[in-house]
């Protein structure tokens, strides 16, 4: 009991002691929100209300969303303690279809973590129709005459509502549809669905007796709603012309001439007050420039060539539609066809200039014909131009050629000439011309001719007679042709063999030695340089004889003769060599020529290439000489003594030469072995004395400043063979000459 007791005083202290504690309260109960499932935007649905009494801070959270949806959410307003619920499309959107409400279980917490829990109704709203309030038909009339654009033409106006405020669409249909362009809908009230159907042009254009009009209206979510119909009679109009002589076949000949009327319009019903204008058109559609219907009032006229042989055109469909302002016209037609005439035919080109050749002249003018008449054939003849006959021309092609042999010479016929072609046609005479003018240029067709102081020479010359010296001249010309491109131009054919030259400018060279007794002959041709045909070549050439005569020629020959060298001294000492130079009288040598040569080496160009070849091969040996001369002769010779020289060398003096005297020389005749390819000639010299010495090398004296070996000496008694002429310097003879003997 004392327990008891105790429990309840402690509870009672406690009530008295803690302070109270209010939960959050979510005031304007029911929540309930629309949205459109249309919505494409973020959109602010509803705002929740609530407060806390101990103004503690709170937070509202959804909790559930009755059926599942993840575009819902609670944001708190910036700066404040007001949520609200936001719809946010790009997490998707509603259905009407799927769910037509969704709840939200929304909580709020403060502070202390109390909370309170409300539900919010977010009802899914879809597009309602437009509906139409108004009768939805009515009748009308007017008259189309007196009646202007901007009528009212209902008695009633047409009322439609839409709920959603959706932006209304207004369609209006006529019939017939030729009718729809002259009416037009119209909202008399702005702001109101009120519509009014109205006169779009001045309705004196509107030719139909009845028109009835049809009215839908849509808000571009649903499908259209109506139609209103509304039908209204049309008085006092007028009427669609019709051609009253048309709708028929008519023939025209194709040489109809232009201009020409092929039909006048009979019009029906006549409208005085109005001007009926025509509009045509043509099958096949290029026809439609051949016609005029506009320049003369209710006329079709030629405009154009027809053309019976364009099987496109023989038959042509006109189709004509009279207009009188007012009505829409009807179509009515007109066949044409065509028949055929005679066409003329026409060649071209009109004036043909051609240049040709004298000679045997064949032009073609390259003429072509036309005409229409397909199966038509025509003659070519030359009317005027041709009085001497020089020309003919094929009737079938039209191809010029000369009668003659055509020529310009000297002015033997003329250099050119106008002719007059003229074409016939056989179906109707037809005929037509054209002109040709030939210029006929000079040919090339006379060769030069030497002139007749260059008829056939002879010349005689000796066998070495001096080269290069022009032992007479050609002259050739062309007294005929004209100048025309160089036509009388004459010029010599270079020619040569291997001993004349003959020049372009007719110089007959000395060119080549000619052996004694040898004839030459070199024929010769003049040529022009004219171009056409070709270059002439002159008929009748001339000949140029060269003659060789016997030639005589004297030679110095000029041979070292060396002497043997005297000596003196015992192991050492000093030796002289005395070379004594003979000059021989010239002696007298007449060559004989041989025949005329016909071998290998007779063809000037084997000969060049021989010497070429030849010095080529002496250059090498020249050079392989050279290099043997340098690496293995050109060494000094040593002499090795048996003796051994003193140590000290006294040294030597050299003797007193004695007086140089000159000793007279009697010339000895004899006889030199040469080889074949050297001239041979008798050369006197003194002989020699009887000492014989042999040397290997000798040592050059000081004045001489000149080397001299000899391989052997010989008796002068016996046949000496010459290997090697050395030339001597002249003070060197004077040594020699003033040597002891």
């Amino acid at each position: 009991m004392k327990i008891l007791i105790a429990s309840v005083v402690v509870f009672v202290l406690v009530s008295f002691i803690a302070p109270s504690h209010q939960q959050p309260v979510i005031s304007g109960a029911p929540i309930v929100a629309n949205l459109h499932e249309e919505t494409a935007v973020e959109t602010e649905l509803v705002c929740i209300n609530c407060t806390s009494p101990d103004n503690k801070n709170i937070e509202v959270s959804d909790q559930s969303i009755t059926p599942s949806a993840t575009f819902f959410d609670v944001y708190r307003i910036a700066g404040s303690q007001e949520f609200c619920i936001r719809y946010l499309p790009s997490q998707g959107s509603p259905n009407y279809k799927r769910a037509r409400a969704y709840d939200i279980t929304i909580r709020c917490t403060d502070s202390d973590k109390a909370f309170v829990e409300e539900n919010v109704e977010i009802r899914i709203r879809t597009n309602e129709p437009p509906r139409i309030t108004s009768t939805l038909s009515d009748t009308c009339s007017y008259d189309a005459k007196t009646t202007t654009a901007g009528t009212s033409l209902l008695n009633n106006l047409i009322t439609v509502e839409d709920t959603d405020n959706d932006v209304l669409t207004y369609t209006l249909t006529t019939v017939p549809a030729s009718a729809a362009d002259n009416y037009e809908i119209v909202k008399p009230n702005p702001g109101f669905e009120e519509i009014q159907i109205a006169a779009k042009n001045n309705l004196d254009v509107e030719c139909n007796s009845d028109v009835t009009f049809y009215v839908n209206v849509t808000d571009s979510k649903h499908n259209a709603v109506g139609p209103i119909v509304v039908s209204c009679t049309v008085n006092n109009k007028y009427t669609t012309p019709k051609i009253a002589n048309i709708d028929k076949e008519i023939y025209v000949s194709e040489d109809t001439a232009l201009d020409t009327s092929l039909i006048t319009f009979i019009t029906e019903p006549n409208e005085p007050t109005l001007t009926t204008t025509y509009e045509i058109a043509t099958v096949p559609a290029s026809a439609v420039s051949l016609f005029d219907a506009t320049s003369t009032p209710n006329e079709l006229k030629l405009a154009g060539l027809l053309n019976y042989e364009n099987t496109q055109m023989r038959n042509i469909n006109v189709s004509i539609k009279a207009d009188n302002g007012k009505c829409p016209p009807d179509t009515q037609y007109l066949y044409i066809r065509v028949t055929d005439a005679n066409d003329l035919p026409e060649l071209g080109p009109k004036n043909v200039t051609k240049t040709v050749y004298e000679g045997t002249i064949t032009v073609n003018p390259e003429f072509t014909i036309t005409d229409e008449d397909l199966d038509d054939s025509h003659t070519y003849s030359i009317v005027s131009g041709n009085d001497n006959g020089y020309f003919t021309i094929d009737p079938a092609t039209g191809v010029i050629s000369s009668a003659v042999i055509y020529d310009v010479d000297q002015g033997r016929m003329p250099s050119n000439a106008t002719l007059l072609v003229q074409i016939q046609d056989r179906k109707g005479d037809a005929i037509d011309n054209a002109t040709v003018n030939l210029f006929i240029q000079d040919a090339n067709d006379n060769p030069p001719e030497f002139s007749t102081n260059s008829t056939s020479q002879s010349f005689s010359v000796s066998s070495c007679g001096q080269l290069g010296e022009t032992l007479g001249k050609l002259w050739a010309e062309d007294k005929v042709d004209s100048a025309y491109q160089s036509n009388n131009v004459s010029t010599i054919v270079a020619t040569s063999n291997s001993y004349l030259t003959v020049t372009p400018s007719g110089d007959i060279i000395h060119s080549g030695q000619i052996p004694a007794g040898t004839v030459s002959s070199l024929t010769v041709y003049a040529q022009d340089r004219g171009v056409y045909p070709s270059v002439q070549t002159s008929r009748n050439p001339v000949t140029i004889t060269l003659v060789g005569q016997t030639c005589t020629t004297t030679q110095l020959v000029t041979v070292v003769v060396n002497n043997a060298g005297t000596g003196t001294g015992t192991g050492t000492g000093t030796g002289t060599v005395v070379n004594t130079i003979v000059t021989v009288a010239p002696a007298t040598t007449t060559t004989t020529t041989a025949a005329p040569c016909t071998g290998f080496f007779c063809d000037a160009g084997n000969i060049a290439l021989t010497v070429l070849g030849s010095l080529l091969a002496l250059g090498l040996l020249g050079l392989l000489s050279a290099l043997i001369y340098r690496y293995c002769c050109n060494r000094p010779v040593e002499v090795k003594r048996s003796w051994t020289p003193p140590r000290k060398v006294r040294p030597i003096t050299p003797p007193t030469p004695p007086p140089r005297v000159r000793t007279p020389v009697t010339p000895q005749h004899i006889t030199i072995e040469r080889p074949p390819s050297i001239q041979y000639v008798p050369v006197p010299v003194a002989p020699p004395p009887p000492q014989l010495m042999r040397v290997r090398r000798i040592v050059p004296v000081k004045q001489q400043q000149q080397m001299v070996k000899v391989k052997s000496m010989v008796p002068v008694t016996q046949n000496v063979r010459v290997k090697q002429l050395v030339p001597v310097p002249g003070n060197a003879t004077q040594a020699i000459a003033a040597a002891p003997k």
